[in-house]
């Protein structure tokens, strides 16, 4: 079977890959709060801001309309019509005023508390448009004063403006403490994000450290000791490089002990063929020597 080999530019490329992938998921957690931080702080200016500025215009229109009153019914005929033409102005920005705070009511307890207003204004409004009939009547005169029945439906509007004050309040700041944890949750990812890259980074160069340049430098080191045995005539060719890994630098270290080993088998070879050869000699020359003596003898 064959062996399966990592290469380093998959070491690597899998190292990056890991620090993309977890990057990209804090990088989206991050982009989703900062998100729904964006949303409550528009919520908060759109909506809540909003409905607080148009309640506070409806307090300052209802005490113009109460002073409105109060003046018509001292002035003289002369001096109605202007002041019933402030009135009128100041109802209609008052309906606009109440209809843009309906806009911004959304849960059942809002629009209930929002209906009742609207009720109690309306109330208010008829029994106060009555008022100006009966005084362009004479049926009420400045002596008269303006009824309890006025002063009443004043007290329960001015309760109903109040209930919907605090529900803005309270919807405010119930939306800034979101706000404000929304931002924490981000800042805390926002360090996580930095800790984790400070952390991969670490890893990495770890990786490559241990994985990669040492077994090198071993491997390179090994080697140079094998060549300078060699070179002065001492090497020991039973010696080899250790494999450390299985990626580029684990095949190379293999295909020099490969060739350690070949070169160690030639040497074997003429060794033998070298001991062959001197044997060889020596029978030779032992026929030789044995040849010169025969001669000898004869002569």
């Amino acid at each position: 079977m064959k062996k399966r080999h990592t290469t380093i530019g998959v070491k690597i490329i899998t190292l990056f890959a890991v620090m993309a992938v977890i990057c990209g998921v804090l990088t989206g957690i991050i982009r989703s709060s900062i998100t729904e931080t964006e949303k409550i702080a528009t919520k908060i200016s759109d909506n809540y801001l909003d409905s607080i500025r148009n309640i506070d215009n409806v307090t300052t229109n209802y005490a113009y309309l109460s002073g409105y009153l109060n003046e018509y019914l001292l002035s003289d005929k002369d001096g109605r019509p202007a002041i019933a033409k402030k009135i009128q102005t100041t109802q209609g920005t008052l309906l606009s005023n109440l209809a843009s705070i309906k806009e911004n009511m959304t849960s059942d307890r809002e629009k209930s508390t929002y209906e009742k207003l609207e009720t109690s204004y309306n109330n208010y409004l008829t029994a106060y448009n009555n008022i100006l009939t009966k005084i362009d009547s004479g049926a009420i005169q400045a002596d008269d004063g303006l009824g309890k029945d006025i002063d009443n439906l004043s007290k329960d509007l001015k309760i109903r403006i109040r209930s919907v004050e605090i529900i803005n309040t309270t919807n405010t700041a119930r939306a800034k403490a979101q706000l404000s944890e929304t931002s924490h949750q981000s800042t805390v990812m926002f360090i996580a994000l930095i800790v984790i890259l400070v952390v991969i980074t670490a890893v990495c160069v770890f990786i490559t450290i241990f994985a990669i340049l040492l077994p090198t430098k071993r491997a390179t080191r090994r080697l140079g000791v094998i060549v300078n045995d060699i070179e002065e005539n001492k090497g020991d060719l039973t010696n080899r490089i250790p494999v450390e890994t299985s990626d580029e630098i684990g095949r190379l270290v293999e295909g020099i002990n490969k060739f350690i080993d070949v070169l160690q088998n030639v040497i074997r070879e003429i060794k033998a063929d070298a001991e062959q050869v001197k044997n060889n000699v020596g029978i030779v020359y032992g026929q030789i020597k044995a040849a010169d003596g025969n001669i000898v003898d004869v002569s």
